[in-house]
């Protein structure tokens, strides 16, 4: 989740960061993707780091939002289908086009969401490993936002065994849309790749889901505050590792850890769990 929070700060989006990490069965990162414009030859604009960076040297080449068009696509031709619904109907009063345009946005018309011109994480994430001919197979979603109901059907049809999640996004229809190859509930889950070799008693007549649940581990804008080692832990003459580690300067953890942060929270999400 940390490298996924880190993928989201490279977003430019208007409306929402998004940043996710794609990783195997044994933990490694196979992509990190984060929610931006696409651009052709692969990738997102401000993705890679060929030419294209957020100090790109021709402005001209990078057409995020932010940059040439300056609004937000979604929200426009949101707009643009409710005045068209508006103007449909002769009962309407025209003179009140504005309070009816707020009142149509409060309803599931103002949810659209298929008219963004970012790729969302998910799919720069699930795209970059296949660009790099990377199986997707047996693979854990680390993403920052629940995935909207487009993604999560992508995520299942890429072979994903599990998404975790940190913030809702109430607009997604996944579960609504996919309860048959998606699950929330981890009681007597099993990953989709190693379903079809379980034995039929497990199974129970039951088909594979993947598991979207929420993240339970360190929130990443504290992993600094927790995990940052900015304390001497040897001695610098002889090596030795000290046996009294010295207090923190300002606000930091009263006793500094001394194993890579990918231990602790693994220990700190099962102790939350028991």
């Amino acid at each position: 989740m940390y490298h996924a929070h880190g993928a989201r700060m490279r977003s430019s989006c208007l409306s929402r960061q998004v940043g996710a990490a794609l990783l195997d069965q044994k933990g490694n990162i196979l992509a990190t993707g984060t929610n931006e414009v696409p651009r052709a030859g692969g990738g997102v604009y401000g993705g890679a780091f060929e030419g294209f960076s957020d100090n790109d040297p021709e402005p001209s080449q990078d057409h995020r939002c932010h940059i040439h068009k300056r609004h937000c696509s979604n929200t426009r031709e949101q707009n643009s289908i409710i005045d068209e619904l508006i103007d449909s109907i002769d009962e309407l009063p025209k003179e009140e086009n504005e309070q009816l345009r707020s009142k149509i946005r409060r309803t599931r018309l103002g949810q659209l969401i298929e008219f963004s011109r970012a790729v969302h994480a998910e799919m720069d994430a699930l795209l970059s490993a296949a660009r790099e001919g990377v199986s997707t197979i047996g693979s854990r979603l680390y993403v920052t936002t629940y995935p909207c109901h487009n993604c999560a059907r992508h995520i299942v049809a890429a072979g994903v065994d599990e998404v975790q999640f940190i913030e809702p996004y109430l607009k997604s229809k996944a579960l609504p849309l996919h309860g048959d190859s998606i699950t929330d509930s981890a009681v007597e889950w099993f990953p989709p790749s190693t379903f079809s070799s379980l034995p039929e008693e497990k199974r129970k007549g039951r088909s594979p889901q993947v598991l979207f649940r929420p993240f339970k581990g360190v929130a990443p804008r504290l992993y600094r505050r927790a995990f940052l080692k900015d304390r001497d832990l040897k001695n610098g003459e002889t090596g030795d590792m000290l046996d009294n580690i010295p207090g923190p300067e300002g606000d930091s953890v009263p006793q500094i850890l001394q194993a890579s942060y990918t231990q602790i929270e693994a220990t700190l999400a099962v102790q939350n769990q028991s």
